[in-house]
């Protein structure tokens, strides 16, 4: 694993161009991410979208080059909101961008 889960990729690692709201950001991204509550704020188990329109992206710097094998997605916790289909792309300078494919 990369460490999307357990930290290892730290959140200033995952930029987005909008989140929803500062307690649905790119730090609740991860797989498993639980909905808590810090000094009385709820923070949501997600990363979500301002609205449901597509063009919405996470974008994130592994730091090198790196081989991924596996991706994996998952809803928001006890909420109908989950992402449908997605494209992987990648890029080494931040201005050529190229769409992975099999």
């Amino acid at each position: 694993p990369l460490g999307m889960e357990d930290g290892r990729i730290p959140d200033y690692a995952i930029t987005t161009p909008r989140a929803h709201s500062q307690k649905l950001d790119t730090s609740r991204s991860r797989l498993n991410t639980q909905q808590t509550t810090l000094q009385q704020t709820k923070f949501g188990g997600a990363w979500c979208t301002p609205n449901n329109h597509e063009g919405h992206w996470l974008q994130i710097d592994l730091g090198s080059m790196k081989t991924i094998t596996k991706v994996a997605t998952q809803g928001r916790y006890n909420k109908d909101q989950y992402v449908k289909n997605f494209t992987i792309s990648y890029s080494r300078d931040l201005a050529r961008w190229s769409a992975y494919s099999e």
